[in-house]
């Protein structure tokens, strides 16, 4: 039974693909921020129906000490990690001008130097292992670049330029290394910070004509974690439905 890792499990995505792993016969180590109402019946759930398959911890990725002693004891307690999928994020909304240095520092904190710490103490796993698979969530902010997003599209297309350049340094071990970014995607984050004008304009925009739903990320999530895609890597997968990028403004 392979091993996966998952951060981010307090947002539709990170529950979506904790979901999909675990009804495929994937022992899920479940990492949440914080422990929340939702978070306690997810978890209360998957431990009646699933037992030792399930594992959780709490744990706030922004504070390295904290990030660094949870991830120590899950090294030590779990014999190997199959997966590693970093899909923790922060969406900040707020022009460049408008975006104060500790805003971006907390971004890039979140979105990217906290999943650089988690590959470092992971990945040194994997390469004695001589096996892995790694997946970042990154966004198509990153690809593309979102007026009023400055800060989240920048730590994003710094996740998906990490990821291509460690698929070069560890394929020699075996080790796979991918991004998948994500469109628009069915979720409280995109409704809280995306204006509705905005979201039906980005609808008519796309070839599907509709926006996403999380299991389709988690679909593409497991198809890169298993033998199918064994010979994919350094690959970023764009999930947008077919969305015609044009110029657009957040107010």
């Amino acid at each position: 039974m392979k091993t996966i890792l998952i951060t981010g499990c307090n947002g539709s995505i990170g529950r979506s693909i904790l979901d999909k792993f675990i009804k495929n016969k994937y022992k899920v180590i479940a990492c949440f921020r914080k422990e929340t109402d939702s978070s306690k019946k997810l978890v209360n759930f998957y431990k009646k129906k699933f037992k030792s398959k399930f594992y959780d911890y709490y744990f706030d990725i922004t504070k390295n000490e904290d990030l660094e002693n949870t991830l120590k004891k899950i090294i030590v307690k779990h014999e190997k990690i199959d997966v590693l999928i970093n899909n923790a994020g922060f969406l900040s909304v707020a022009p460049l001008i408008m975006t104060g240095r500790k805003q971006i520092q907390n971004t890039f904190e979140t979105n990217f130097f906290s999943l650089v710490k988690i590959i470092q103490l992971l990945s040194k796993k994997m390469i004695y292992q001589k096996n892995g698979v790694i997946i970042n969530i990154a966004s198509t902010s990153g690809v593309v670049g979102d007026e009023g997003r400055a800060s989240y599209s920048a730590s994003k297309a710094a996740v998906i330029n990490l990821s291509k350049t460690l698929s070069k340094e560890l394929g020699r071990y075996n080790i796979r290394v991918n991004s998948i970014s994500p469109g628009l995607i069915n979720s409280k984050m995109l409704y809280k910070n995306t204006p509705s004008k905005l979201i039906k304009d980005l609808i008519n925009r796309s070839s599907l004509k509709r926006i996403g739903e999380a299991h389709e990320i988690a679909n593409v999530a497991l198809f890169l974690s298993g033998e199918n895609s064994s010979y994919i890597t350094g690959q970023n997968i764009i999930v947008d439905g077919g969305l015609i990028w044009v110029k657009f403004c957040i107010k």
